[in-house]
C-alpha cells in the first residue's frame, strides 16, 4: 500500500472515531499519538479540525541522549501547525534514568521540561525503561 493511501485510510478512521465519540460525548478528546507527518495528507484540514491535540514521544531526547537537531527540526513544524490551530501538544520524553533528582539526571529532566514549555507544549518526563507503569512526580517540576 502506498503511503498516501495508508494516510488517507488513517485520516478516515480518525474522522469516523471522532464523529462517533463526539456524538455520544460532545467534549470527547481526540489525541493521536506520534505519526504527525500524516498532516501532510490532510487535504482541506479535516483531520486538523477533528483532533483536540497531539501526543508525541522522543522529541527532545531519545532516552538520556538529545535527539538529532535536524530530525527534531523536521517534526516541530507539524507541532507548530497544531498549536497555531489551537490544539495542545503532549510531549513524553523518556529522560528520567531513575537515579534520583540531582546531578545530570535532574539537569536533563529540567532541560526537557523547560524546552517543551518554552514552545507551548505540555511535557511529561517519563522513566527511561519506557514502561509507563507509574506516574512520575518530580517536586517543583512535574506534579
Amino acid at each position: 500500500m502506498e503511503e498516501s493511501e495508508a494516510a488517507r485510510r488513517m485520516i478516515d478512521l480518525v474522522m469516523r472515531l471522532s464523529r462517533y465519540a463526539r456524538e455520544r460525548s460532545p467534549g470527547f478528546l481526540v489525541v493521536p499519538q506520534n505519526g504527525e507527518r500524516i498532516l501532510d495528507f490532510d487535504r482541506g484540514g479535516a483531520l486538523l479540525g477533528a483532533v483536540s491535540g497531539w501526543g508525541i514521544e522522543d522529541l527532545f531526547y531519545w532516552d538520556t541522549e538529545p535527539t538529532d537537531p535536524e530530525w527534531r527540526a523536521g517534526r516541530i513544524p507539524y507541532l507548530e501547525m497544531l498549536l497555531g490551530a489551537g490544539r495542545f501538544i503532549l510531549v513524553t520524553d523518556y529522560v528520567d534514568d531513575g537515579t534520583g533528582y540531582r546531578g545530570r539526571n535532574l539537569e536533563r529532566i529540567r532541560d526537557f521540561i523547560l524546552e517543551a514549555r518554552a514552545r507551548g507544549y505540555i511535557p511529561y518526563a517519563a522513566r527511561t525503561d519506557r514502561e509507563l507503569d507509574r506516574i512520575v512526580i518530580i517536586p517543583g517540576l512535574q506534579p
